[in-house]
This record gives structure tokens, C-alpha cells and sequence, in this order.
């Protein structure tokens, strides 16, 4: 599992959406 530091309206929505697409378990805190 992935765990991913995500904040609002950041670059790391893209990495959020590419998890997604992939269909990768992944945590957001």
C-alpha cells in the first residue's frame, strides 16, 4: 500500500488520479 500526503488543489491530485487509473491501494493522509 501506498501512502500518499495529499493536500487541496496540489500536484499531487494528478499522482491521486494516476493511483486510480491503476487500480493501486493507496492511503491519503
Amino acid at each position: 500500500m501506498i501512502v500518499l500526503h495529499h493536500l487541496e488543489n496540489s500536484r499531487s491530485l494528478r499522482i491521486v488520479w494516476l493511483l486510480e487509473e491503476l487500480g493501486v491501494d493507496y492511503e491519503i493522509r
